[in-house]
């Protein structure tokens, strides 16, 4: 079965200080389950780990090397949808 996850998930699986088990159990299932994220996911994931950096919650190499870690996560980004759906959601 299929899951979809968003940004605070994807920061609880790369910032050291946000790890927990239940992330933990849906980086297990990456590799079994189809995996999908909102178009906004890579934007909000790259916000919040250049506030952890601003914060000094990370280094400037941290940021580097989660975000080779992202990008290699089989995960499939949906495309941004466009003005008609806005339309169709605000009816």
């Amino acid at each position: 079965m299929s899951f979809v996850i968003d940004s605070s998930v994807a920061l609880a699986w790369l910032l050291p200080d946000e790890r927990g088990q239940a992330a933990d159990a849906l980086a297990d299932r990456l590799v079994s389950a189809p995996t999908v994220a909102p178009a906004i996911w890579p934007l909000e994931v790259a916000n919040a780990l250049m506030t952890a950096r601003r914060r000094d919650r990370i280094a400037d190499r941290d940021v580097d090397r989660m975000l080779e870690v992202l990008f290699a996560l089989p995960v499939d980004v949906e495309p941004p949808s466009g003005g008609d759906t806005l339309a169709r959601v605000v009816a």
